[in-house]
């Protein structure tokens, strides 16, 4: 069928857009548990508090994560993740807000605050296997290859 050349070229512009966007990694959201563990202090008995957080929250000097309940800004703790690959550090709280008190999603049970750890390393080395986990964390689990044609 003929199409007038100006909007021939304006479909062929078109498809190398569609084409484009396809060939991009797609960000995935990934949630995952965690285990917050509150020292308790001289002679009391640390908390340990579940919580969730995205994958996508976890950067080389913080780590941002939902709990069930609101935690003390300034209070020393320790994160351990599971999956998809074991995590261990500490830190201390920066920020704790809650966060969409009216949102409709049904739990079981409900994260309804979102606190920032500041990470503390004893050295450079831990530094530099939290950025190297980072980075692996966005390589493999992320962001989506593109589908060949």
């Amino acid at each position: 069928m003929w199409q007038p050349p100006n909007q021939k070229a304006r479909a062929q512009q078109a498809q190398k857009r569609r084409d484009r966007e396809r060939a991009k990694p797609k960000l995935q959201l990934k949630r995952v548990g965690a285990e917050i563990r509150m020292s308790g202090g001289l002679g009391k008995k640390a908390e340990i508090v579940r919580a969730r957080l995205f994958l996508n929250d976890i950067q080389p000097r913080q780590i941002s994560f939902f709990s069930s309940q609101a935690l003390l800004v300034g209070t020393e703790l320790s994160i351990t993740i599971e999956a998809p690959k074991p995590f261990y550090a500490k830190g201390r709280l920066v920020t704790c807000a809650e966060y969409n008190r009216d949102s409709q999603l049904i739990s079981e049970h409900a994260h309804r605050y979102r606190n920032t750890i500041e990470l503390e390393f004893e050295s450079e080395d831990q530094a530099a296997e939290v950025k190297a986990l980072c980075q692996a964390l966005a390589t493999e689990h992320l962001y989506t290859k593109p589908k060949a044609a």
